[in-house]
């Protein structure tokens, strides 16, 4: 909700500086493709997959899309024009739940 009235340019500017910290911090575009594909596939359950991967694996070429840019300023615009900050946080959390080891927890939840 914090983020959805971004006409006051301090939030405007915060969302920005946030979205660049999680540029600095995400890996190679070619990983994050290996950890989408890693996602997808922990998602399938017995009645099929959790999530529609096709419209997830589209969103996600759009994302790894807008990290291919070459400089973390067009990256970062690019991510947040194109983006909303709670599709983004799904797409982080969809690259860091791959690196959780099979037997953790979280391999125990259905999305």
């Amino acid at each position: 909700m914090y983020w959805s009235s971004t006409n006051e340019p301090q939030r405007q500017d915060e969302e920005l500086a946030l979205v660049r910290e999680i540029v600095d911090a995400m890996p190679e575009v070619h990983l994050i493709r290996l950890l989408y594909e890693v996602f997808v596939t922990r998602c399938q359950g017995p009645l099929g997959n959790v999530v529609h991967t096709s419209t997830f694996m589209n969103q996600a070429e759009e994302f790894c899309g807008c990290l291919g840019l070459v400089s973390p300023e067009a990256q970062v615009m690019a991510l947040s024009s194109t983006f909303a900050m709670d599709t983004l946080a799904c797409h982080l959390l969809a690259v860091r739940l791959p690196l959780y080891r099979p037997s953790s927890v979280c391999s125990r939840i259905h999305f």
